[in-house]
Order: C-alpha cells, then sequence, then structure tokens
C-alpha cells in the first residue's frame, strides 16, 4: 500500500511539474512552445505566422497570431490576418483541463473540403469553455463550391445566454441570426436564404439529410414557462435511397404554455 501511495504522489508531482513548465513556456516564450508543436507533434501541418502575442495570467492566456497561416501537405487549412485564441487551463482536470474561451478571426479564410481531407489532430483534450466569445471580421468560410463572408459577434455562457449576431454573405444574399438573452428568455431572428444550412451543425455531418436545401424566417422568444414561434419555412425536394423529401413550403406559427 505505502509503496502504491509513494509511486502515485511521484507520478502526481512530475505531472505537476510538467503542467507548471508548460504554462511557463507559454507564458514566457509562446513562440518556441509553438513552433516545437508545429515540429514534433503536427509533423503533417505547418503553421506559420509573422507576430505572436500573449498576455492574461496563469491560468487564462490569450493568443494573438498575426498573418496566420496553416497548412496540411501543402494544403491550405486556415489563414488570417489576425486570430486571437483565448485558453483557460483547470489543472485539476486531467481529462479536460484545457478549454478555449475565446475566438478572433479578422480578414481570414477557411477551406472546409481541405480540413475534411486531412486528419484533423484529436481534440478529445480541448473544448469550448462555458464562458465564450466568438467573433468574425470578413471571414471567408469556403464549402466545397460555396464562399461564406461572416461577419458578426457572439457571445455569454453556453447554452443558457448567447447574445449577439452573425450575418452570412453568400451568392450575394445576407442571412443573419440574431439573438439576445435576457433573465433566463431567449429571443432570436432568423433570416436563412436557401442553403444546406445543417451542414453547419457539427452533429448532421454523418446525417442524410445534412443536404437538404431550406429557407427560413422566424421570429420568437423561449421562456421557461412559454414559448412564442412565428415564421416561414421553404425547402427543396432530397432523395436518398430510403426515403425523400417533397419539396415544401409555408408558414407557421408555435405556441406553448406551462399551466
Amino acid at each position: 500500500m505505502k509503496k502504491l501511495l509513494s509511486i502515485s504522489a511521484i507520478c502526481l508531482s512530475i505531472t505537476s511539474w510538467v503542467f507548471f513548465l508548460f504554462l511557463s513556456i507559454l507564458a514566457f516564450a509562446p513562440w518556441n512552445l509553438i513552433k516545437s508543436i508545429d515540429q514534433h507533434v503536427l509533423t503533417n501541418y505547418s503553421i506559420e505566422f509573422s507576430e505572436l502575442q500573449s498576455y492574461g495570467n496563469a491560468l487564462n492566456r490569450n493568443l494573438i497570431f498575426n498573418n496566420l497561416s496553416i497548412m496540411y501537405n501543402e494544403r491550405v487549412l486556415i489563414q488570417a490576418a489576425e486570430f486571437e485564441l483565448g485558453l483557460s487551463f483547470k489543472p485539476l482536470n486531467l481529462f479536460n483541463f484545457l478549454n478555449i474561451n475565446r475566438i478572433l478571426i479578422k480578414d481570414g479564410f477557411f477551406d472546409n473540403s481541405n480540413m475534411r481531407i486531412s486528419n484533423s489532430p484529436p481534440s478529445s483534450l480541448t473544448n469550448l469553455s462555458d464562458e465564450i466569445s466568438l467573433s468574425f471580421k470578413n471571414f471567408k468560410y469556403q464549402r466545397d463550391d460555396s464562399i461564406f463572408e461572416i461577419n458578426g459577434d457572439l457571445f455569454g455562457e453556453l447554452p443558457r445566454s448567447i447574445s449577439g449576431q452573425i450575418s452570412f454573405l453568400h451568392s450575394n444574399k445576407l442571412s443573419t441570426i440574431a439573438v439576445n438573452s435576457v433573465e433566463g428568455s431567449y429571443r432570436f431572428s432568423l433570416n436563412l436564404h436557401s442553403y444546406e444550412w445543417l451542414n453547419f451543425i457539427p452533429g448532421f455531418d454523418a446525417s442524410p439529410i445534412k443536404d437538404l436545401a431550406f429557407q427560413i424566417n422566424a421570429l420568437g422568444e423561449l421562456q421557461p414557462d412559454q414559448s412564442n414561434i412565428r415564421g416561414s419555412f421553404s425547402s427543396n425536394s432530397l432523395f436518398l435511397k430510403s426515403f425523400s423529401i417533397n419539396q415544401n413550403k409555408g408558414s407557421f406559427h408555435f405556441q406553448s404554455k406551462k399551466n
């Protein structure tokens, strides 16, 4: 028993020192740390940037990259004139010790088709923080033959109190999503032009209906004791091996109230 306790204490001590060393290098020499990860961990990737700034405290660190370029086997994945990444560390949680609390992309480009080709590194140790801030300025997102220009900000606590607005410019049409959380209630507005919007939701990656093109305009409010949503919806036909979805168009009004 004493031997087991001694081994556990030694392992815990080594882990603590490794974690402390990692935080120290990230705080005082972030450039060297990123380059070491690029060369020795993400060997199939290439991470290039002209300048790197780091600020914050030991457990909450923000990294600002200028002229960032990430490539996989000479294929461009991400480019950005400015890319900010906010990280929070939880040393007591070994299986979820690294969380992302801020993402800012300015004058950026992301190619989703190249990301699907690459074997992206495992993200089991990286998660989105409960408190999150997202900001996009002139961010171009490419999926197959479609290019979206994304602008806007979202901030708040997932999933309870998110506020902000995101706009998508594609095929000279502007689609918007606006949400506002006030004292436990959600107010939202959707104005989405026809597209396969389910492809933007990670949970639908393997779903057969992810290629369903639809358009929706909706305005609503969700509260703990009642909900009220009103809008219009239209979709194209989708033919699959086991079933088909016919073209649909109409308006709707959903209302519920708890007694």
